[in-house]
């Protein structure tokens, strides 16, 4: 992948806008409780769509989605939120959704939906995975950052099991959604 200045600038507009409509899609997540903040990169689908189909429409490039959610983690690790799990699983995310896009198309509404799942699951996961093959570390882990006992019960409960087949479906159809939006509001900056 070549990448120009104007492209890293305008994702680094791009990041900054996504990182916004995180914030917004967090907040609106936690009127759900854990169990929103467990599905909460889902709500980030729904509203970043437009975000994600327009770099579909306007930048299709391999690669371009793991430079972006790089970026991403690089800015959530200086405020002091990215951990491990969180890195590897979001990149694969959005290393699985190039690959997608490339034998797909990116100007596909199937692949585009299925890229964004990934990326969304792939948020997801950084929790998910921590709390199916490592629960007790993670919680003692999340406790000395200053989570309540509760709190991580309530995470581990929303993060495994029947509520972890839940909150994938919902990721995957909020993010759909997302997709399905932009597009409609989109379809006239197509190129």
């Amino acid at each position: 992948m070549t990448l120009k200045t104007k492209d890293y600038i305008f994702l680094g507009m791009a990041t900054v806008l996504s990182l916004v409509v995180y914030m917004i899609a967090m907040a609106i997540s936690s009127l759900l409780g854990t169990f929103g903040h467990s599905i909460s990169p889902g709500f980030w689908g729904l509203l970043a769509g437009i975000i994600f189909v327009y770099i579909c429409y306007n930048y299709q490039k391999f690669g371009i989605f793991t430079v972006f959610i790089v970026i991403h983690m690089i800015i959530f690790s200086v405020m002091g939120g990215a951990y491990l799990p969180w890195w590897i699983s979001s990149i694969t995310g959005a290393l699985l959704a190039d690959i997608v896009l490339r034998i797909f198309g990116y100007d596909n509404v199937v692949s585009q939906c299925v890229a964004l799942s990934l990326i969304t699951i792939g948020s997801a996961c950084g929790a998910w995975i921590p709390i199916i093959f490592f629960v007790d570390s993670y919680k003692s882990n999340w406790i000395a950052r200053g989570q309540s006992a509760e709190a991580m019960d309530a995470s581990i409960k929303y993060g495994s099991g029947s509520w972890l087949i839940l909150g994938v479906i919902c990721i995957i159809a909020l993010s759909c959604i997302g997709v399905l939006i932009a597009r409609k509001i989109l379809k006239k900056y197509k190129k």
